[in-house]
């Protein structure tokens, strides 16, 4: 490889990108019913912390509250795995207070906050007038167990967005460093994709190697496979050769129906 394209797949945007990607990430989960509230800045200042791609340890949390009126509208597994707490919850809402928060705010871990919310006692619904320690249907451990599900799916989602935008926005930047090179090496491409048209349609990867050679300013095949110049010809599903391909056709103002040259 030569240093024309050593370094084309090095890093990423040099802005603040996952400031910007968290906040409709932020509104999504507001309405499932959990609040993301702002924290001590971390990452960032909008209570979450994020990491990532590639070490152990990296994901997301965040400090939320949990609305419970939405929260339970929005996410039928509680209805579906604690029926009673569904009924407690939906005609009290007020009745747990708290939701999760990041593990001593510093780890992309979550940790369940919630607690009772006053009086122990149930106001409205079906279980009205009853201490909720008295109904063993109301286990505390157990709501905390879903909410933490529910939470930690919503934390790898956002993740698994971050990560999505990151290499969306790395391919850009790619495809950026590309244009730069052609744009300044212009003139050194143009005479190795001439050299190569002498060659005929297809040509071999020594062949190509050999018409590269300028001395100490040269170029090899990865470098012109890299930039799109040239590729693989496939011809019955076996590969024949290296061909020029049409953006490099382009590069010499050729027009690719005269050339008699298969492209990719």
């Amino acid at each position: 490889m030569s240093s024309l394209t050593k370094h084309i797949d090095e890093g990423g945007p040099d802005w603040d990108w996952a400031e910007i990607a968290l906040t409709p990430l932020i509104e999504e989960v507001r309405t499932r019913g959990i609040d993301i509230t702002p924290g001590r800045k971390i990452t960032h200042d909008q209570g979450v912390s994020f990491s990532g791609f590639w070490s152990q340890g990296d994901g997301v949390a965040f400090d939320a509250s949990i609305n419970w009126s939405v929260f339970l509208e929005e996410n039928p597994r509680l209805k579906l795995e604690l029926p009673e707490w569904y009924l407690v919850l939906s005609a009290n809402p007020d009745f747990i207070c708290g939701g999760v928060r990041r593990n001593n705010g510093r780890s992309n871990l979550l940790t369940v906050d919630l607690d009772i919310n006053g009086d122990t006692l149930i106001e409205n619904g079906f279980f009205a007038g009853m201490d909720y320690e008295s109904i063993p249907q109301l286990n505390f451990s157990e709501l905390e167990r879903v909410v933490a599900v529910i939470c930690e799916g919503e934390a790898h989602q956002m993740y698994q967005s971050l990560e999505n935008t990151y290499e969306g926005l790395c391919d850009e930047c790619r495809a950026q460093r590309i244009e730069d090179i052609l744009e300044v090496e212009r003139e050194q491409l143009e005479k190795c994709l001439a050299r190569l048209l002498f060659l005929g349609a297809v040509f071999t990867y020594e062949q190509e190697c050999d018409a590269m050679d300028f001395g100490d300013n040269w170029i090899d095949a990865y470098d012109l496979n890299v930039l799109g110049l040239v590729g693989i010809s496939r011809q019955e599903g076996v590969y024949k050769g290296r061909n020029i391909t049409e953006k490099g056709r382009e590069m010499l103002c050729l027009n690719t129906k005269t050339t008699g040259a298969d492209t990719i």
